[in-house]
């Protein structure tokens, strides 16, 4: 008995200096997130939104609603409830955003290691699973922002983590912990069904088990997950008729879909998205590594449930964890691929939405690899090779080959995390200057938002970009806004039907889908205010008699101000903060082709750093994004920079035949 307490000793400190190295990283994970976000507060998407007006509202006694009074249910309602509830009634929901994403990513960064701890033999599998859930930027780049993602993230993790316990050792506390996990990751996602579908099957084939006890046990399983999500889907349809919101048919077919699949999973591989050739390549080795790992996670089940003889303990856990993990990452992919070709249209596939099958499938390729380490036929095969070919030579033997090998993946290892820091390094730094995601220095320091605020707040005017005015209001001073959507023939209808007239905030701090310029033709706005990033308008219904209001007098008055140049038939027209294109008449076919702006400045050191060899700013835009062609007007608003001008040289030119026309003028001294 004595003689067991150094052993046993020893494999504790072995466990607390595991624990500490995990938890250490988890710490360094979640750093790493919060320092993306030390200027602007976490990134913010039109989602974003949704879910921190749903928290406020919830925490103003009004259930589940968002910001425009619409309800809440396109998403489950956990993550806005953790919003609502993190903040104990005292920090408002947007505040805790950051915080709270950073917690759930070091949390998810532990459980990755729990993952491995007991499953994993080798050191250098466990180093590196522990860094590349840690040091992952597309993980930490989705942390940074306030979406639901990270949350589901660790659900999964933890389910899958108590599935694999349970299939270990049977145990129902395992089973029905690892079902909790799942109905908190579907009433995060609804993607959480692909937990269900992972886990019913492996339950049903589970070797040992009774025909009844499977289906008691599957009965418990699917009762845990589906009675919750159940109830939120009557109350749904109760309140509001519906059991959720509707989601259009979408435009992505597989063909498009599985190119994105490979390149975002090369990125993850990779740590950098390829291009050209290299990305051609990126994505072939990609999909080769996933159909290895596919093989490995169904050969790893396989053996599973047929049991084989002779397996060690070591052996069937490695297998069990290879199977669920893998098992569940192709079956999120396999999901993705399909409701994103056939069944639903979101945005463009991206990192977004494929980082939730990234820790279960680094889980499951560190298993595999392990397996291969630890000897086993796939081992005893590459040895005996080796031996064969170098016995003779009396140059390499296994033992050197082994050394040789693990002394490569150590350097690479090195390599590789080094490298992740600096490439987080530069998205930190390019974070607390430019912002995460659209809360950026536009958002927070926009002229015409602030001017909107000021001025507007009891006007109810329409506005473009509610994003960044909700965050930057009250909840009570938003409710005084309007959204509409901007596509000019219903921005007029819209605007027409209102009894008054009407006030439209246009913000260009966002990437927006229609130009300023779009409206500056629209009869009938006038232009209040023109600021640096953006315009505030006001529309007029006809009088009576009139078929038509008037013209802009924005517009109108660029004539009577003279033009700043003219070349191609085009006035240029200088304004407080843009450089006005004015073509009239004009057709679509006049404005074919590129349109450059080179603009010098006064003081060279005003330019970008990058631009500072060529010694002016450049510009290449399309007429079309631009402007707009209306009544046979042509029209681009094109916003100059705030440092001061010497002069601007622009022209228009189309690819392969050369500059149509080219002028260039002075504007300052």
């Amino acid at each position: 008995m004595f003689s067991r307490r150094p052993a046993l000793a020893a494999a504790r400190r072995r466990v607390d200096g595991f624990t500490l190295a995990l938890a250490a990283l988890s710490v360094l994970g979640a750093g790493l997130v919060l320092a993306r976000e030390v200027n602007y507060g976490v990134g913010l998407t039109w989602d974003a939104v949704t879910y921190i007006s749903t928290a406020r509202n919830l925490l103003d006694g009004e259930w589940f609603v968002q910001y425009n009074n619409w309800p809440y249910w396109h998403w489950p309602p956990l993550y806005p409830l953790l919003l609502a509830g993190a903040g104990l009634g005292v920090f408002d929901p947007y505040a805790v955003a950051g915080p709270l994403n950073a917690v759930i990513f070091g949390a998810t960064i532990f459980a990755a290691g729990c993952c491995l701890r007991g499953l994993v033999r080798n050191r250098l599998l466990l180093a590196w699973g522990g860094a590349a859930a840690a040091l992952s930027l597309p993980l930490a780049a989705l942390a940074s922002q306030a979406l639901s993602e990270p949350l589901f993230i660790l659900c999964v993790v933890l389910s899958l983590l108590h599935s694999v316990r349970y299939f270990e050792a049977g145990q129902r506390a395992a089973l029905i912990w690892a079902a909790v996990f799942a109905a908190l990751a579907l009433l995060t996602r609804y993607a959480g069904v692909t937990l269900l579908l992972t886990m019913a099957p492996l339950l049903l084939l589970q070797r040992g088990i009774a025909v009844g006890d499977k289906a008691r046990r599957l009965g418990l399983y699917l009762a845990i997950i589906l009675l919750p999500m159940a109830l939120w889907l009557l109350r749904n349809y109760l309140d509001w008729g519906q059991v959720r919101g509707a989601q259009a048919s979408g435009p992505h077919g597989w063909r498009e879909v599985l190119p994105q699949y490979l390149s975002d999973l090369a990125g993850w591989l990779l740590l950098y998205q390829p291009a050209g050739a290299w990305g051609a390549a990126a994505a072939a080795l990609t999909a080769a590594l996933v159909v290895a790992l596919a093989a490995a996670v169904f050969l790893a089940l396989a053996a599973t449930i047929a049991g084989l003889k002779g397996d060690s303990a070591a052996d069937r856990r490695r297998r069990i964890g290879c199977g669920v993990f893998g098992g569940f990452g192709l079956i999120y992919l396999s999901f993705l691929a399909v409701t994103q070709s056939f069944l639903v249209r979101t945005e463009p596939l991206g990192d977004r939405h494929l980082v939730s099958a990234y820790i279960p499938l680094l889980l499951a390729a560190a298993l595999a690899l392990d397996g291969l380490l630890a000897g086993g036929k796939p081992m005893f095969v590459l040895k005996t090779a080796i031996n064969r070919l170098f016995i003779k030579t009396y140059i390499l033997k296994w033992g050197r080959v082994k050394s040789i090998l693990l002394l490569a993946a150590a350097s690479a290892f090195l390599i590789w995390s080094v490298y992740s820091l600096i490439l987080h390094a530069r998205a930190i730094a390019q974070a607390n200057a430019d912002g995460v995601g659209a809360a950026s220095a536009a958002w927070v320091n926009s002229e015409t938002l602030a001017y909107a605020r000021q001025r507007l707040a009891g006007e109810r005017p329409f506005i473009n970009a509610y994003a960044p005015l909700y965050i930057q209001s009250d909840p009570g001073e938003f409710r005084n806004y309007r959204i509409t959507k901007f596509d000019l023939p219903d921005a007029e209808k819209e605007l027409a039907r209102r009894s008054g007239g009407s006030y439209l905030v246009w913000t260009e701090a966002t990437v927006m889908y229609y130009n300023t310029a779009d409206l500056l033709l629209l009869p009938g706005l006038e232009v209040v205010e023109e600021l640096r990033d953006g315009f505030i308008f006001h529309y007029r219904r006809p009088d009576n008699g009139e078929t038509h209001p008037p013209t802009s007098a924005w517009y109108d008055g660029l004539a009577a101000g003279g033009a700043a140049a003219s070349g191609g038939s085009f006035a240029l027209h200088l304004t407080k903060h843009r450089l006005v294109y004015v073509k009239e008449p004009c057709a679509p076919e006049e404005v074919a082709g590129w349109f450059f702006l080179h603009i010098y400045p006064l003081n060279a050191a005003d330019l970008p750093e990058w631009r500072r060899g060529y010694n002016f700013d450049n510009l290449d835009f399309r007429f079309g994004p631009n402007g707009a062609v209306f009544d046979g007007r042509c029209l681009a608003a094109v916003p100059l920079p705030e440092y001061g001008i010497a002069r601007i040289r622009t022209g228009q030119y189309v690819p392969d035949s050369g500059a149509l026309w080219e002028v260039e003028f002075a504007v300052g001294e």
